[in-house]
C-alpha cells in the first residue's frame, strides 16, 4: 500500500494509476487542468477537496473533487479511473454526447464538460454533466424546472418564480439531492428533489403518498415529506421540504460543547424507536422483499475483487457472512414487515414534537428488526469514527433499545444479526470509501460485527 495524506491507497492490480488517481496530498494534474479549462479564473483551485470516493476494487474507482468559486457556488469535477475501455466507449457514445450538450447549455458553459484520457482510462466531467444521471442537465435548467412545478402546482393565481436552486448532495455516478426554491405568489417554499439513474421514482411517488397518508392516519409520532412529483424526463421525485426542521446529526456535533441537548437527542432516538410499530404495519404495494440471505448476498457482491487488493480484510469479512448465513439458518423465523431500509439517525430532523423521516426511496419488506439493527450499527460507525462521540452514542443507544423493548417484544437475537450485517455494509463502505484513518475505523466496525455475531448466538 501507499500512504498519502496519512491514509494508505490499496495497491490494485487492476486499476493501473491508482496512487497517483488517489492523491490526497495534491490535486492532481489532470484534475487541473480540467477545471481551468471548464471555469478559467473564477474559481480557486487551492479550496479544491475529495468531496467523495467510491473505490470498487479490480473495477474502477471515481473520485470528486469540490472547489469555491467567486460566485459562491461550489464546482464539482469528477474523475472515473476504469480498469477497461468503458469510458472511451461512453466518451464516443452519441446519448452521452447528447446529455453533455444540454448540460453544456444549462451551464451556460462554452467549452464541453467532459474529456476522456485514453492513456490513463479516466473519464472527466464536470457538474451537471453526469453519466449515471443523465438527468441532471435538465434538473438544472431553470426552464424545465420552473414548468414542472408550474404543472404540480396547479392553475396558480399568479406567476410561478425559481428562486434558487442548490446542490446539497453531490455524489458523481451515483446519486444527487437538489434544493429548489419557489415563489409561488409571493410564498416561498423549499422543496427537495433526488435523482436516479434508473425509473425508481415512478413508483416511489404513489408508494411514500399513501405511507404518509397511513402513517398521519395512525397518528404516528414521525412525519415524512409530501411528495410533489416525478420529473420522468430527468428521473427526479421532488417532495415538500419539512418546515420548521433542524438535523439530529447536528444535535450530536453540538452535544460535545452543550451537555444540556443530551437529554433531547435521546427523546428523539425514543421517538425513531417508538413510531416503528405503527410503521411497520402500514401496508405498500409494490415493494422489493428482502429477506437475510439476501442481505447476505448483496454483501458477498459487494466484496467481488476485494481478495485481490486487500486479501486479509476479505478473508475477515468472507468469515463472518458465513458466520451471519449459519445463524439464520439456526435463528426462529422473525415476521417480514415495512422497512425504511437505511434506518438511521442521519435520516431524521426534529420538527417540534415530531421526528421527521427522509430518504424513503431503499423502501422495502424485510425482516421486523432490520431497521433498529441499522439504527444500533450506525452509532457503532459514528463510534468508530469519532470514538469521542462514544459516551453520546451509548446514551442514544440505550434510549432506542429502552423505547423499542417498551413498545413490543423485539427478538434480541435477530437485532443482533442485523447489527452484525449491516457493521459489516458499513465497513465495507469505509474501505471503498478511503477516508482518513480508514484502517482503524474498518477493523472498529468488524470488531463490532463478530462481538454481535457472537451476542446473538448467547441471547
Amino acid at each position: 500500500m501507499i500512504t498519502s495524506e496519512s491514509r494508505p491507497i490499496p495497491s490494485d492490480p487492476v486499476l493501473h494509476g491508482l496512487s497517483e488517481f488517489l492523491s490526497f496530498d495534491c490535486l492532481p494534474t489532470f484534475v487541473a487542468e480540467m477545471l481551468e479549462r471548464v471555469t478559467g479564473d473564477d474559481v480557486d483551485v487551492e479550496s479544491g477537496k475529495v468531496s467523495y470516493l467510491r473505490f470498487k476494487p479490480t473495477r474502477d474507482c471515481v473520485a470528486q473533487w469540490t472547489f469555491s468559486s467567486s460566485t459562491g457556488r461550489p464546482i464539482f469535477v469528477s474523475a472515473k479511473l476504469f480498469s477497461d475501455e468503458t469510458g472511451a466507449a461512453i466518451a464516443t457514445d452519441a446519448s452521452f454526447r447528447e446529455s453533455a450538450y444540454r448540460a453544456r447549455i444549462a451551464a451556460g458553459a462554452q467549452v464541453e464538460l467532459y474529456e476522456y484520457l485514453p492513456n490513463r482510462r479516466v473519464l472527466l466531467q464536470a457538474f451537471p454533466l453526469d453519466a449515471k444521471l443523465c438527468g441532471l442537465p435538465l434538473a438544472t435548467d431553470a426552464a424545465s424546472v420552473k414548468d414542472v412545478f408550474a404543472r404540480a402546482l396547479g392553475p396558480p393565481g399568479g406567476p410561478i418564480q425559481l428562486v434558487d436552486t442548490t446542490p446539497v448532495s453531490y455524489m458523481a455516478w451515483h446519486r444527487c439531492v437538489l434544493r429548489y426554491t419557489v415563489d409561488l405568489e409571493g410564498r416561498q417554499t423549499n422543496y427537495f428533489a433526488k435523482l436516479f439513474s434508473d425509473d425508481r421514482g415512478a413508483a416511489m411517488l404513489t408508494q411514500i403518498q399513501a405511507l404518509k397518508r397511513r402513517l398521519d392516519a395512525r397518528g404516528s409520532p414521525w412525519v415524512i415529506p409530501t411528495p410533489l412529483t416525478y420529473y420522468s424526463e430527468a428521473r427526479m421525485l421532488v417532495v415538500e421540504a419539512l418546515a420548521d426542521a433542524s438535523e439530529l446529526r447536528l444535535l450530536f456535533k453540538h452535544a460535545l460543547e452543550d451537555s444540556s441537548l443530551i437529554p433531547e437527542i435521546k427523546r428523539q432516538c425514543a421517538a425513531a424507536a417508538a413510531g416503528l410499530s405503527a410503521f411497520r404495519e402500514v401496508p405498500v404495494d409494490g415493494l422489493p422483499i428482502v429477506a437475510p440471505s439476501d442481505l447476505v448476498d448483496g454483501l458477498e457482491r459487494k466484496s467481488r475483487g476485494l481478495d485481490e487488493v486487500a486479501p486479509a480484510l476479505a478473508q475477515r469479512i468472507g468469515l463472518l457472512l458465513r458466520g451471519l448465513t449459519v445463524e439464520a439458518a439456526h435463528l426462529p423465523a422473525e415476521s417480514m414487515a415495512l422497512t425504511h431500509g437505511a434506518f438511521r439517525h442521519t435520516q431524521m430532523l426534529v420538527c417540534g414534537d415530531r421526528l421527521g423521516l427522509l430518504d424513503l426511496d431503499n423502501l422495502r419488506v424485510s425482516g421486523a428488526s432490520a431497521d433498529p439493527g441499522e439504527f444500533l450499527a450506525y452509532l457503532d460507525s459514528v463510534v468508530a469514527k469519532q470514538p469521542h462521540l462514544a459516551t453520546i452514542a451509548g446514551d442514544c443507544e440505550g434510549a432506542f433499545v429502552d423505547d423499542l423493548i417498551a413498545h413490543g417484544r423485539p427478538s434480541l437475537r435477530w437485532l443482533s444479526w442485523y447489527r452484525a450485517a449491516a457493521d459489516v455494509k458499513h465497513a465495507q463502505r469505509c474501505f471503498f470509501s478511503l477516508p482518513p484513518r480508514w484502517p482503524e475505523t474498518v477493523e472498529a466496525l468488524l470488531s463490532s460485527a463478530e462481538r454481535c455475531l457472537v451476542g446473538s448466538r448467547r441471547c
